[in-house]
């Protein structure tokens, strides 16, 4: 047996280091049919039952393990990896259980398939040595095939989203595949008429396939699904379909916002309006009084440097980052957003951030947050190590920016805000660090956040205005307007806004909507303000998985 990955979540006290260590050390030796490992982590008198029922001893495995050291490997052989998963280990004084999930991943001719097993092994420690005397392996339901033909879904739909890169320049936001599918869709320039085909003929065939029992395979069924259906109702925009606002997002991003009118901003207006009081519109008003708390432009980067590595410190904390991740910090002009995380495989990112309009003090730990730890760039890295590397789902290796993926994607970079610094936590650490650094009067800090909390609950006055522009109720200009007078936007940030729009339409609701609905899954799962660590438990296991919109209900 062969072995990618051990890791072990907050083992109890006892022995469970020693315990963890000795199956790390036995699955790495197995790997190489090493029998001094099996000689060592197996007892004498072991029972041990298969996945397939059949029950062995020690000297069977040992004389199994021999042959197989013994044989003369064949060109092509398919090549198994062992990863052990959700490790658990309960000590009873020199008795101990070890249950995990085996993940085991078989490559050939280019193609994986991923088997499950839930594998629990009875240790004893005798002579201060710990030795499994049983053992018992389950095959779990997605070994039985369901995965293996999702497999055969998920490299064509990965196929489909790199030709529509090539009609689409936005819509391949990240690809770390093989490099080769990447130049064949460059070469082949497949038509948007044959892309939307097969796209349904691809979800047809998937349809057809049992959906996995276990819920990582169902959300994977689900997944592959709904980002289809999104990249069918994509190309169908490409070839001159005009959806309205509330149709497109549903058909794109799996969800739809809520209608506000303008009553419920002014509602939130008139309390900014009480705490900056004076003639002239509001938008005005608000932009003299937070100008003291721009960032100087020579003190940019220190102060967002210092912002990272407290997000990063405090994520790391919770989550366990892949190995030798890392990200790159670019500061770009001319661009319709603020900032933007690039990833680029392997755990390494590029991270630019828009120098175009003044950049805020508050911005520092949101961009940091947002683009960073714990968000864009832990989920994507997460993505890889859990759901491409150990489990050889291929479809995760590319991102379909107009997809259902984003909604989930900025929701939760959005809510890392929260999760990485309690309200408290923030202003500490504002008050102490970055307003100094930044030259910016720490005695501030309180009255400008109790008015950028105020300003926050304007975030769905962008949805509105996009609404309209989109549905062809407003132009360019009165969308603008309507952002300055609603979202307290001057008016170059406010024409950015509207650029953006323009080019990204409903992708908009991703950031709002999206925070809420991550906010509210999260906490009614217990992750509140007052449990951080459980808030840190779930935020972890929503970014490994292929959950989408639908299932954040």
């Amino acid at each position: 047996m062969l072995v990618r990955a051990v890791s072990a979540e907050n083992p109890p006290a006892g022995d469970a280091a020693e315990l963890t260590q000795l199956l790390k050390q036995f699955l790495a030796g197995a790997g190489r049919n090493d029998i001094a490992v099996h000689e060592r982590f197996w007892a004498e008198e072991l029972i041990y039952t298969s996945s397939s029922g059949q029950r062995i001893g020690k000297a069977d495995i040992l004389r199994e393990v021999r042959a197989e050291a013994a044989a003369t490997p064949k060109p092509n052989n398919p090549v198994t990896t062992y990863g052990a998963e959700d490790i658990r280990i309960q000590q009873y004084g020199t008795t101990a259980i070890v249950a995990f999930r085996l993940v085991g991943t078989t490559e050939k001719d280019g193609t994986k398939e991923i088997k499950n097993y839930l594998n629990t092994g009875t240790f004893l420690k005798r002579d201060g040595k710990w030795q499994a005397v049983s053992w018992q392996a389950t095959a779990l339901p997605n070994a039985k095939g369901e995965n293996g033909s999702l497999d055969r879904i998920a490299r064509p739909y990965v196929q489909l989203v790199l030709a529509m890169g090539q009609h689409d320049p936005d819509y391949v936001d990240a690809f770390y595949g093989p490099a080769d599918w990447k130049t064949a869709a460059e070469q082949e320039k497949k038509p948007l008429h044959t892309i939307g085909t097969e796209a349904i003929q691809l979800r047809t065939a998937l349809e057809k396939i049992p959906v996995p029992v276990d819920e990582m395979g169902r959300l994977r069924h689900e997944y592959l699904g709904r980002q289809l259906s999104a990249l069918e109702a994509r190309v169908r925009m490409l070839k001159g379909e005009h959806p309205n606002f509330d149709e497109e997002s549903r058909s794109l991003y799996d969800a739809v916002a809520p209608t506000f009118p303008e009553s419920h901003f002014q509602n939130i207006l008139d309390q900014v309006e009480a705490r900056i009081p004076g003639a002239g519109p509001l938008w005005q008003r608000y932009e003299r009084w937070r100008k003291p708390f721009v960032i100087p432009k020579e003190k940019l980067d220190a102060v967002f440097q210092l912002a990272i590595k407290e997000c990063r410190a405090r994520t790391l904390a919770h989550v366990k980052l892949p190995p030798n991740e890392s990200f790159t910090v670019e500061y770009v002009t001319n661009k319709p957003w603020g900032g933007y995380n690039w990833y680029k495989g392997d755990y390494r990112s590029v991270i630019q951030v828009n120098t175009d309009l003044p950049v805020y003090i508050d911005r520092a730990i949101d961009l940091a947050a947002h683009e960073g730890y714990p968000g864009h760039h832990v989920y994507n890295g997460l993505l890889e190590k859990n759901l491409v590397r150990d489990r050889g789902w291929v479809e995760f290796s590319v991102y379909a920016l107009f997809s259902p993926q984003s909604l989930v994607a900025e929701g939760t970079a959005n809510f890392g805000r929260e999760v990485v610094f309690t309200k408290p936590e923030r202003m500490k650490f504002e008050k102490e660090v970055l307003f100094p650094a930044a030259g910016i009067d720490p005695a501030q800090a309180e009255e400008y956040y109790a008015v950028q909390a105020l300003v926050k609950q304007l975030d769905y006055a962008v949805n509105e205005a996009a609404r309209r522009l989109i549905n062809g109720e407003i132009d360019a200009a009165t969308a603008a307007a309507w952002l300055s007078k609603y979202a307290l936007m001057d008016e170059k940030r406010a024409q950015q806004r509207v650029k953006f729009i323009q080019r990204y339409r409903s992708y908009v609701i991703n950031y709002n909507l999206g925070e809420d609905m991550v906010r509210n899954y999260i906490e009614k799962r217990g992750g509140t303000e007052r449990d951080p660590d459980k808030r840190w438990s779930e935020f972890e296991k929503l970014l490994s998985s292929p959950r989408l919109p639908s299932g954040l209900g």
